[in-house]
């Protein structure tokens, strides 16, 4: 019993195998702890200006709620189908929406800006008064910017609808790795 003791002692006393990712683990966590909090605080922004945009826009609670279920529903769909990575891969959704919104309005901004610039000069001999060229320049930009917006949604939508796969669904299976019974996810098609 004492040899047994004796050659079991050495493996204990053996320095632990070192992790790669020990000595940045407080950085990993300063990383996963602002990409969470740009989640919540995303869902914090919209839940906050929905009180406002609903009475600006005149829509009900109900269609309020839907609103809140479909930006959660639209962040969970980004992320189906992940099983190792999906907080990752919801901070990088949240992330492109925050920095395709800031490049949105930003674009929109200076497209309704110069429509509304071109159309007063282009119309200010024949105004009446001030204000109603302001008004009709105004206008004049909505319109435009809401063309643009038209053409990059339809543009959005028919990319979208060529890179979807039709008729198949992707679905993750776990399978055993050869390397320690260790298990990684793997693509496999259903028909549908």
């Amino acid at each position: 019993m004492t040899s047994d003791l004796m050659t079991a002692r050495p493996e204990a006393d053996a320095p632990p195998a070192q992790n790669p990712h020990h000595d940045r683990r407080w950085l990993i966590l300063a990383v996963l702890g602002v990409a969470q909090l740009m989640v919540v605080l995303d869902a914090t922004i919209v839940n906050i200006a929905l009180p406002t945009a609903q009475r600006a826009l005149s829509f009900s609670n109900a269609d309020r709620q839907w609103i809140v279920t479909g930006y959660a529903l639209s962040l969970s769909v980004a992320t189906v189908g992940l099983t190792t990575d999906a907080g990752i891969a919801s901070a990088m959704v949240n992330t492109t929406q925050q920095v395709g919104g800031s490049v949105g309005t930003s674009l929109f901004n200076t497209l309704a800006a110069s429509a509304v610039t071109a159309y007063a000069l282009a119309n200010h001999a024949t105004a009446t008064s001030v204000a109603t060229l302001q008004a009709q320049a105004t206008v004049h930009g909505y319109r435009v910017v809401f063309t643009y917006a038209a053409v990059f949604l339809a543009t959005g939508a028919v990319i979208a609808g060529l890179l979807l796969r039709r008729g198949s669904m992707a679905s993750l299976a776990r399978e055993p790795n050869n390397a320690g019974g260790t298990t990684e996810a793997k693509p496999e098609l259903i028909a549908a």
